[in-house]
């Protein structure tokens, strides 16, 4: 009898040590998400948009507007904002789903500050294949608090912890939450993207974070328009629209091109001022 204790203890002390790490590390990437989410808490902000949407479909056309909300994050001290464009932008999915002829505009842009603070913005670039979308204050004239793009050329590898920070809507007073979760997949191809688990699938538009609080990219949608058409569903296996992560460098590049826009704006809107008077 002792000598079974006694290999029963031997082969109990491996597992003790493993659950005593797993609850340690646990501990440590909610301490780690805890202190990004104060450090970052400025620069997550809320996106409110008005959309103009016109349907036309067998002659007949139809006209409505769509307010929006949705969460974002300034990547440049200059107030630029990256969101998902197809959380703020409904039509997206609407022509994947429909026949109908669909023409849309941003006719109001709102940046939501942590303070409060309402910035009229504008839309700058949209790309709904990465669906990446950037929102600039239309009058630059503080500066904002930014997360720094950093590409570290860390890649997780499947069942990593990582963690989101976002933000809750208007009835939650729009405070800042944060997720747990873990890496599921990685899909190859000439753009690899990350595959999370549903729990960070409400933070679009929010930077994903390894267990050292190191940044990994952004929560963006990929759709599956075929599907779509076919009426496919998540219990068919068909999947209509998947949270996925984008890398760092997909983001740096499309912040890059968003940057251009922005400065090119802005020498238009300096060519566009008259002279004062003498």
């Amino acid at each position: 009898m002792i000598q079974l204790a006694g290999r029963l203890k031997y082969c109990l002390l491996p597992v003790i040590g493993l659950l005593l790490a797993g609850l340690a590390q646990a501990a440590d990437i909610r301490d780690t998400a805890r202190s990004v989410a104060e450090q970052s808490k400025g620069a997550l902000v809320t996106v409110r948009v008005v959309m103009g949407i016109k349907f036309s479909i067998r002659g007949q056309s139809r006209d409505q507007e769509r307010k929006v909300e949705a969460n974002g994050t300034v990547i440049d001290a200059s107030g630029l904002t990256v969101a998902s464009a197809a959380a703020l932008d409904p039509t997206i999915v609407m022509r994947a789903t429909t026949r109908a002829d669909i023409k849309s505009e941003f006719k109001e842009t709102t940046l939501i500050l942590d303070d409060g603070t309402e910035v009229d913005a504008e839309v700058i670039l949209k790309d709904s294949d990465l669906d990446m979308i950037f929102i600039k204050p239309r009058e630059a004239e503080d500066s904002f608090k930014a997360v720094a793009l950093e590409t570290n050329g860390r890649q997780p590898r499947i069942l990593d912890q990582v963690f989101a920070v976002g933000r809750l809507g208007k009835i939650g007073n729009r405070a800042i939450r944060l997720h747990l979760g873990r890496v599921e997949a990685l899909v190859k191809g000439p753009r690899p993207f990350y595959v999370c688990d549903a729990s960070l699938s409400a933070n679009l538009g929010c930077i994903v974070y390894d267990s050292r609080g190191a940044p990994l990219g952004i929560l963006v949608t990929k759709q599956n328009p075929a599907g779509m058409a076919r009426g496919g569903s998540r219990l068919s296996g068909n999947q209509l629209i998947l949270p996925i992560l984008r890398t760092m460098e997909d983001l740096v590049e499309m912040a890059a091109q968003a940057r251009e826009a922005q400065a090119k704006s802005q020498d238009e809107s300096a060519g566009d001022e008259s002279p004062s008077d003498q």
